[in-house]
């Protein structure tokens, strides 16, 4: 973590790793890592609630639209 930073919330979810970096009260960076991904990927940060209330059954699903680049066009927002 870079010096100046902000706290960092870590998550962790039936295999499921999400850390979330904070500057304040504000998420300003996300990332994922889960059973069938080799590193962490980048999450689009408007769907970090959708991640932490998916069930168990729900989570690779929603890994899926939330990694920026791996699911639709408009996941590539990071606000």
């Amino acid at each position: 973590m870079a010096s100046g930073a902000g706290p960092v919330v870590a998550v962790e979810r039936h295999h499921w790793r999400m850390r979330v970096t904070f500057t304040g009260t504000a998420p300003q960076t996300a990332s994922i890592i889960g059973p069938d991904l080799e590193e962490s990927r980048p999450v689009n940060l408007r769907l970090i609630n959708t991640l932490l209330r998916a069930s168990p059954a729900e989570i690779a699903e929603h890994a899926a639209e939330a990694i920026i680049g791996g699911g639709q066009d408009g996941d590539r927002a990071r606000t």
